[in-house]
């Protein structure tokens, strides 16, 4: 947990932070003099997730394992109630639009879970690179054998993945609960196999995650590719909404038609 120096008052913004597949909060550290220079700065929670050898993935696992490993755990619901309950256990504020969900990678897909299947937690959240793929994983990707998303002794489950997945998600959000959300990737991202030959890119799956949130009601949404990786690079210098409920600069309508703006940071 941060909180910005000189700040006591309660009441303040919360900024949660998932890390990526393998991490540690310490991926966020570089990034908090970011936070001291926002006019409104949040108190940061960056929980660790080193279930599942680090690949939990934040959803609730159903793999019981297989004798020799570990089994899943319900993170999802566990981090819910770690968000629901912060007003009483740091000077943090209880309402919604004072609050952002965000993540890189696996944690973009984990920041985008929380907000869409519990959406009374947050009226903003921040999927940077998020590792989410429709209808399926790249199959050489950690996801499969991770066990996140897995059943029984079985480390991965299509079903399992498609129930768990953003379009599910965004087909069950309630309009009346307004979300901004942020999705950012890399130019170059690297792309891996589908098990339909299509190469899979976190480029092209951020872009189709901000036209079909773009589509839900309820959720308004700001996309952006800058130049780079899979990794903080040029990424770690976009301009996301400032504090939570602050509006995005660029907007994608709700026209299916309309293609998300991009912003390219110079080489």
């Amino acid at each position: 947990m941060y909180e910005p120096p000189g700040l006591r008052e309660v009441d303040r913004p919360l900024l949660v932070l998932l890390h990526g597949r393998g991490g540690t909060h310490d991926e966020w550290h570089p990034l908090l003099d970011l936070v001291d220079a926002l006019a409104d700065p949040p108190v940061v929670l960056m929980p660790d997730a080193p279930w599942l050898g680090g690949a939990s993935f934040y959803v609730d696992s159903l793999y019981a394992g297989n004798g020799t490993g570990e089994s899943g755990r319900p993170v999802e619901t566990a981090l819910a109630e770690l968000i629901a309950a912060t007003p009483e256990l740091l000077r943090v504020s209880g309402r919604r639009d004072r609050r952002t969900i965000g993540g890189i990678s696996m944690g973009g897909a984990g920041a985008l879970r929380l907000a869409l299947a519990h959406p009374e937690l947050a009226a903003s959240a921040l999927a940077l690179s998020p590792a989410v793929f429709v209808p399926e994983p790249p199959m050489e990707s950690s996801i499969p054998a991770g066990g996140g998303y897995g059943l029984g002794t079985s480390l991965f489950d299509r079903r399992r993945y498609t129930d768990l997945s953003y379009p599910a998600a965004l087909a069950a959000y309630p309009a009346h609960l307004p979300l901004k959300l942020f999705v950012a990737s890399g130019d170059s991202e690297p792309a891996g196999p589908g098990r339909d030959g299509r190469a899979l890119s976190l480029t092209d799956e951020g872009r189709a995650l901000a036209e079909a949130a773009a589509t839900t009601p309820g959720i308004e949404v700001e996309h952006r590719v800058f130049a780079g990786g899979h990794d903080w690079g040029c990424g770690a210098r976009p301009s996301p909404p400032a504090s939570p409920g602050s509006p995005p600069a660029d907007r994608i309508n709700s026209d299916k038609s309309h293609r998300s703006p991009v912003a390219v940071c110079p080489k």
